[in-house]
């Protein structure tokens, strides 16, 4: 967007640069909305997740227990 402005202030000397700033600068707003933003984080207290784990079968606590 910045580009865009500062192209769009340079077009009013070579006006073709203005609508290459105009372009931009649409661009720009356009892609604000269009952008997804969501922020994925673990919620933690003290080194630990504050989700709750889903519960394990004993066969995967066997596993987990014999890998480390």
């Amino acid at each position: 967007m910045l580009v865009g402005v500062i192209l769009l202030v340079i077009g009013f000397k070579f006006w073709p640069l203005i609508w290459v700033g105009l372009a931009i600068l649409a661009g720009g707003y356009m892609m604000y909305f269009v952008a997804p933003r969501t922020i994925a984080y673990e919620k933690r207290w003290r080194g630990r997740s504050v989700e709750e784990d889903p519960p394990t079968s004993q066969w995967d606590r066997l596993k987990r227990w014999i890998i480390r």
